[in-house]
């Protein structure tokens, strides 16, 4: 599902997450990611209202751990994790009826069992059309190995008191991922894309760089690639989420 819009705005509301777990539950699945855990503060979109072709997004505070024991967890793999998780999973997902919600996942923003946390997309371009994929590290909880975009993050609990949340949280993944100072002001917003397989809304943000020198990276991305407009096309075959592979789709 995807909401194209070039223009957008964010307006705070309160929040209307409803826990379908208690502590002790949520703490049994976040165990099954395996690896240390932050429990950072993350945005919701709690919804979206479009209007003369701009999006406005509603937006309220939000967990790092509630987005796994919800959204993230209707899509994980858990054929290794305890029986005692397993059932866990399968109660959320016949609540919230899994597959109602990936033959229409804006159904997401109308539940109040799914954190909905707001993530952002964001592929990088040259002028004469060079684009800069990742592929993630081991180090990473989500998508290890895989192909992306140039840079992947979610809002945290500093982009709501920004002017624009969304480029907030673009600006700063550029420079904490690639080591690069992207201004707001040169981002292009694409639109809100919900994958069914990860049931979670991504903003989506190109920006155009004048090159790809002097990029660095963390320890989230094992590589870097630059590639031509032609040869987007083949790497959507490899192995990415959902989101980047529409993402990279939008240029093809």
């Amino acid at each position: 599902m995807f909401l194209a819009a070039e223009a957008f705005r964010t307006r705070l509301v309160p929040s209307s997450f409803r826990s379908f777990f208690t502590q002790d539950e949520r703490s049994l699945i976040v165990s099954q990611y395996g690896g240390t855990r932050f429990n950072g503060e993350t945005v919701r979109l709690e919804g979206i209202k479009e209007r003369d072709g701009q999006l406005d997004l509603l937006l309220s505070p939000s967990c790092y751990f509630d987005l796994l024991s919800t959204n993230l967890l209707l899509s994980a793999t858990a054929s290794q994790w305890s029986p005692e998780a397993r059932q866990l999973q399968e109660r959320l997902r016949n609540e919230a009826n899994i597959e109602e919600l990936q033959r229409k996942p804006l159904r997401i923003l109308s539940n109040p069992l799914l954190a909905n946390d707001l993530a952002v997309s964001i592929l990088l371009h040259t002028p004469d059309r060079h684009f800069l994929l990742a592929r993630r590290s081991g180090a990473v909880a989500l998508s290890a190995g895989s192909f992306s975009v140039s840079a992947t993050g979610a809002l945290d609990e500093r982009d709501p008191h920004a002017g624009n949340p969304v480029l907030s949280c673009a600006c700063r993944e550029m420079e904490e991922e690639l080591g690069l100072n992207v201004h707001e002001g040169d981002f292009a917003f694409r639109g809100i894309f919900i994958g069914s397989a990860k049931l979670q809304p991504i903003a989506l943000v190109d920006a155009e760089v004048p090159s790809f020198e002097g990029i660095r990276t963390n320890f989230e991305v094992a590589g870097l690639q630059a590639v031509t407009k032609e040869e987007l096309r083949s790497y959507t075959d490899a192995p990415m989420s959902d989101a980047s592979r529409f993402h990279i789709s939008l240029w093809t």
